[in-house]
């Protein structure tokens, strides 16, 4: 990682990384030496940017890095956006030296809100993020970067670089508090009544659509030991829940896995023991393991191809009959499309087989994401469809499953209202599901308004 580090840093002035004080465009907005020390009594006298950044600098090669930071802040504060901007990446630098890689990426994200285009602090960021560990960050914004156009010998070590990089971050996570206002949590029919055959059933209340508001949590956490230069062993934990004041509806699971992390060339390997546990409505739903394999390829420096192929065990508590076997297999194409816009396609085929037949499935769909950032914010739209199967009909109703879902979301990641590494999001889901067999006949609107954090 220092290797990566080193030749990324270099390939960031090779692209004309910051400006030198004197090369700095002419500016009538000059800051006054008293915003920053100046004695009551003595009269202050007004400077130019370009001398506060020559100042700074002395500053820092005499090791006193608290004052550089001062006056680096202080000319941030410029009307002039170039100027600013220069301020901006030389305190991000000084940040990122000095150990702290939060408030580097911070300062650099903030350059880029004002100057999405600015190739060398993307570069820049994506340093820090790998120093942090924030692997999947850190090559979105290589790929972000290269999206952008670079000169062919910068273009030749990101390149290089972005199919080397790996996570060293021997410990992190997340979490995610909100709350979910949801007018279908069951996933039911809204019908009062249904057809089974030829006569009309009328269904209770548990088993109509009901509306809730709920509280959302979710966490994840993982442990990579390094095992050598090219392998670690890595354990992942993950939980979430959805809780109501309806507690029949409670919906909790927790999962764990482990296994190696193998790095070949362009590609990365993860074969992964992995099991979970499932509480629906306070009470023991479902129990499966089994193991994972995820294998992802850097195509070149924009885009990258991840294949996940799954096969679990389940057995459920409360219906024998959906016990059996999931095989899964997803296959995603990513891209940066330019510095601020990010797209991804994906497909999935996924075989239920369960002891009764009627519940045994096949699933065939696909779904793309578009993401771009606006200013300080982030948005995102997610559109998939998915075509359901069954193998045979149920008893009652005597009909099989063949089912058309189709899900629209979208939301926004408000950075720019983050305080201490928080940032709310805000997110809205509908789905609509079209199913001969009443019970899988629903639709859904569920909006999200949470916090997250990564560490």
């Amino acid at each position: 990682m220092a290797l990566f580090s080193i030749l990324l840093f270099g390939a960031a002035s090779a692209s004309g990384a910051g400006a030198a004080p004197d090369e700095l465009p002419p500016t009538t907005a000059s800051l006054p030496l008293s915003e920053l020390q100046c004695a009551d009594a003595a009269p202050c006298e007004t400077v130019s940017p370009a001398r506060l950044f020559a100042f700074a600098e002395r500053l820092v090669k005499v090791g006193r890095l608290d004052a550089a930071e001062q006056v680096l802040r202080a000319l941030i504060a410029n009307r002039n956006l170039n100027v600013r901007s220069e301020a901006r990446f030389r305190l991000g630098n000084l940040l990122a030296n000095s150990g702290d890689l939060e408030g580097a990426s911070k300062t650099y994200r903030r350059l880029l809100d004002e100057k999405p285009d600015a190739t060398p602090v993307r570069l820049e960021l994506a340093r820090v993020l790998a120093l942090s560990g924030h692997e999947d960050a850190a090559r979105r914004q290589l790929e972000r970067a290269s999206s952008a156009g670079l000169p062919d010998d910068v273009a030749a070590l990101v390149d290089r670089y972005s199919l080397a990089l790996r996570s060293r971050q021997k410990f992190g996570g997340g979490f995610q508090l909100g709350f979910a206002p949801d007018s279908n949590i069951n996933r039911a029919t809204s019908d009062s009544t249904v057809s089974v055959g030829s006569v009309p059933v009328e269904l209770d209340e548990d088993a109509q659509a009901q509306s809730g508001l709920g509280v959302t949590l979710a966490g994840n956490a993982f442990l990579r030991i390094p095992l050598t230069d090219d392998a670690n062993l890595l354990t992942n934990l993950s939980a979430g829940a959805n809780i109501y004041g309806e507690s029949q509806f409670n919906d909790i699971s927790t999962s764990i896995s482990i296994g190696p992390e193998l790095l070949r060339g362009r590609s990365r390997f993860r074969p992964q023991l992995v099991a979970s546990k499932r509480w629906f409505g306070n009470r023991a739903y479902s129990t499966s393991y089994g193991g994972r394999l995820n294998w992802r390829r850097q195509l070149d420096a924009s885009s990258q191809a991840e294949l996940d192929a799954i096969v679990l065990r389940y057995d459920y508590d409360q219906n024998d009959g959906l016990d059996g076997y999931l095989v899964s297999g997803v296959l995603h194409y990513e891209r940066a499309l330019s510095s601020r816009l990010y797209g991804r396609l994906g497909f999935r085929i996924d075989r239920q087989d369960t002891r009764d037949p009627a519940y045994a499935t096949w699933t065939v769909g696909a779904d793309m994401l578009l993401s771009r950032e606006i200013g300080r914010q982030s948005i995102f739209t997610l559109l998939s469809y998915h075509r359901i199967s069954a193998d045979a009909a149920f008893q009652l109703p005597p009909t099989r499953r063949d089912d058309k879902l189709f899900e629209a979301s979208g939301g926004i990641l408000l950075r720019s209202l983050s305080f201490n590494g928080l940032a709310p999001a805000v997110r809205l889901r509908w789905t609509q599901s079209h199913s001969p067999v009443f019970f899988y006949d629903y639709s859904r609107l569920r909006a999200e308004i949470s916090l997250t954090r990564d560490f």
